[in-house]
């Protein structure tokens, strides 16, 4: 099968020339077939070959009445730029037109290169993967396929955000710009992976800082990313915009206001080291929080005072009954107070009790002296 590549060219007052060639890209060992074909009257015109611009003498192309040039075993030294010329006793044609052909020692095989050298990723990274061939040579597309998928026929091929969808099985191959049919053998096969970035928390420091909420409306909002590194920076953001380059720490007081109602709040840790970014953190509206927790803070209280205050009227009306019967019991007393009776107490009993013991005591000690004497005597 023949592939026509160029139009002819004409030559003055001469034939039209049209040159064909049974494939312009090979491998060595595989024969080239190249023909001239003469438009009009083709009779008693010699063909001459031509390799880059340089005559092939008769002794390398065979018999040149007869159109055709065959390359019976291509090797490396044949690639080059062919074309033909038609001879009629004194007069040359111009050439035709060029052919190019290209062999190659086997078949090639590109090699895919991803810059920076790695294979694990995270989200948001830029990596470039290249597809080409370990030597200098011209004339090839390139084509990379991912899990089997093309991707892009053009190389170096740039990801400049990473995301999960990148991760799979890259590689490439190459197809010749002059012969579509021919093709290089793959490349290596890249298994590369896209990791989710850590994860950032944003969260209130509530009840810690409750004085705070409560009597100064101050909040005091603490990021932390879930990932085992002391490196950790961090970057804050107020509606979506960086409020200070040069706060880097994991805790940031605000002060709410009229002003503050409704404005979002967000971080994103940071470090030198891979990962280099954390996720964005959750949405955190502190002025609401601080709104709902007043509010909370001021029923809770109105609750303690209603409950204190009943507390402390049921333990004044409970004193007033205890005093209210010790006055009872004075009563009687007081009404004999002009009589000769006195009631007695307590001291009164103690004291007759002792004076009852006191003179049982000294009977019991007479009574022994005396049975002592009588035994003496």
């Amino acid at each position: 099968m023949y592939i026509e590549l160029f139009v002819l060219l004409l030559s003055r007052n001469g034939p039209q020339l049209i040159l064909w060639s049974s494939s312009v890209v090979t491998y060595t060992g595989i024969p080239v077939n190249l023909s001239c074909m003469i438009m009009g009257e083709s009779s008693k015109w010699e063909i001459l070959w031509y390799k880059e611009s340089q005559q092939l003498f008769a002794e390398d192309q065979g018999n040149t009445e007869v159109p055709n040039y065959i390359i019976v075993s291509a090797n490396v030294w044949d690639s080059g730029k062919y074309c033909c010329r038609a001879k009629r006793e004194e007069f040359l044609s111009s050439c035709s037109n060029q052919v190019e052909i290209q062999v190659f020692q086997s078949h090639l095989k590109p090699i895919l290169i991803v810059e920076p050298d790695e294979r694990d990723f995270y989200r948001e990274d830029v990596f470039i993967i290249t597809c080409c061939f370990n030597e200098t040579i011209t004339g090839w597309n390139f084509s990379l396929y991912k899990d089997g998928l093309k991707v892009t026929d053009s190389s170096p091929y740039t990801v400049s955000s990473a995301k999960s969808s990148d991760s799979g099985e890259y590689w490439c191959e190459a197809e010749s710009k002059l012969d579509a049919n021919v093709k290089s053998n793959q490349s290596n096969a890249l298994n590369i992976t896209v990791q989710a970035l850590p994860e950032a928390l944003l969260t209130e420091m509530l009840w810690s800082e409750i004085f705070n909420i409560i009597f100064k409306g101050q909040v005091t909002l603490k990021c932390e990313t879930k990932w085992n590194s002391t490196d950790w920076k961090y970057k804050w953001f107020r509606n979506t915009a960086v409020i200070n380059e040069d706060h880097q720490g994991s805790l940031y007081i605000i002060y709410t206001g009229n002003d503050s109602y409704g404005v979002e709040y967000r971080c994103r840790g940071q470090q030198f080291t891979k990962p280099p970014y954390s996720e964005y953190s959750e949405v955190v509206t502190p002025s609401v929080t601080v709104l709902k927790l007043r509010m909370i803070a001021g029923a809770s209280l109105i609750i303690v005072l209603l409950i204190c205050g009943t507390l402390l009227k049921y333990e004044c009306k409970r004193l007033l009954r205890v005093k209210g019967t010790d006055k009872k019991g004075v009563e009687p007393s007081m009404n004999m107070q002009n009589s000769d009776y006195t009631q007695p107490t307590e001291a009164m009993f103690y004291s007759m009790a002792r004076l009852n013991f006191t003179s049982l005591d000294s009977a019991t000690k007479n009574e022994t002296n005396n049975t002592l004497y009588h035994t003496i005597e």
